[in-house]
């Protein structure tokens, strides 16, 4: 038989409850059915369309409150359509927005153009060093161009 809470997310995800993992689907179940509909409510209000809900499973589970919160830092760097095309920035730290942004924009990278730049650490290392060389051409280049973004950091912190 099944839960409130299962009921309430095989709503929201359809077929993509059955291919969730089984940490994420035992921490979902944990959820009340009241928080993840109030969530999937937030997450409509913000634009998000259904099958982009159900490509972030573990966005329902989160507090309305925080998905708000998660939503009001990475709209300081992008539109509101590219956070509905990528709603993975919703669920990413502010640091881990931040920095990234930070970076590309230092070596005139215009960052709006790629969120998918914002991912795990390993991920995102490869993605921006992708991205640089293809602006700054050359690794020798991209070395000058990072060891003078690198000082100029340093001397920002003395």
């Amino acid at each position: 038989m099944q839960s409130e809470t299962e009921k309430a997310l095989r709503e929201i995800l359809g077929e993509g409850f059955d291919g969730l993992n089984e940490n994420l689907r035992a921490g979902m179940l944990g959820c009340r059915p009241e928080t993840i509909g109030k969530s999937h409510e937030k997450l409509i209000e913000l634009g998000l369309k259904p099958e982009k809900i159900a490509s972030q499973a573990h966005l329902p589970g989160r507090d309305p409150e925080t998905i708000r919160r998660k939503y009001q830092f990475p709209r300081r760097f992008f539109s509101k359509e590219t956070i509905c095309s990528f709603p993975q920035l919703l669920g990413n730290a502010g640091e881990t927005v931040q920095s990234p942004v930070q970076l590309l924009h230092d070596l005139g990278i215009d960052y709006d153009k790629y969120p998918y730049a914002y991912t795990t650490q390993k991920c995102k290392r490869k993605k921006i060093a992708a991205l640089a060389r293809a602006r700054l051409g050359s690794d020798r280049e991209l070395s000058e161009k990072a060891k003078e973004i690198i000082r100029k950091g340093q001397t920002s912190f003395q």
